[in-house]
């Protein structure tokens, strides 16, 4: 089970992210993540309109996925 602190809160698209395995997860309405709804990065499985909404700060976060895969 995923622990809170491998995730990280992208407050503009109100998703978080654990960048080591480049997995979103949307936040419920009591602001926890819902692990149950996994959504991968790699593959296509996110919208231009999500990295449209990315603030510079969390997308500098997701843009680190690709790099910590290196």
């Amino acid at each position: 089970m995923k622990t809170r602190t491998e995730l990280i809160y992208l407050k503009s698209v109100g998703s978080y992210l654990n960048q080591k395995k480049g997995i979103i997860y949307p936040a419920l309405v009591n602001n926890e993540p819902d692990l149950d709804c996994p959504i991968y990065l790699k593959g296509d499985e996110v919208s231009r309109e999500w990295y449209s909404a990315l603030s510079a700060g969390d997308m500098h976060h997701v843009n680190l996925v690709d790099i910590l895969r290196l």
